[in-house]
């Protein structure tokens, strides 16, 4: 008989960065943080489906990002 794998997992992430072009912007409060949290169900065919929520970026809110298969996967078929 065919098996289908399901799956579910959760995910969270951060991340802590800063750019600058001159010296004298490099200061701790242009420093930018960002974390969020995310659903990834792992289904048949596409392998696994991304539903992520992040906050961060100033003024920017709360925003949602989903997205089908796994990022390495997607970012390798990206046409640049």
């Amino acid at each position: 008989g065919t098996q289908l794998h399901l799956g579910l997992q959760l995910s969270a992430f951060g991340d802590f960065g800063h750019a600058w072009d001159e010296s004298n912007e490099f200061k701790l409060e242009n420093f930018i943080d960002g974390y969020g949290f995310g659903v990834r169900l792992l289904v048949p065919f596409v392998e696994m489906i991304r539903m992520d929520v992040g906050w961060g970026e100033p003024g920017g809110g709360m925003r949602f990002h989903f997205a089908l298969f796994e990022k390495p996967v997607m970012q390798r078929l990206r046409v640049r």
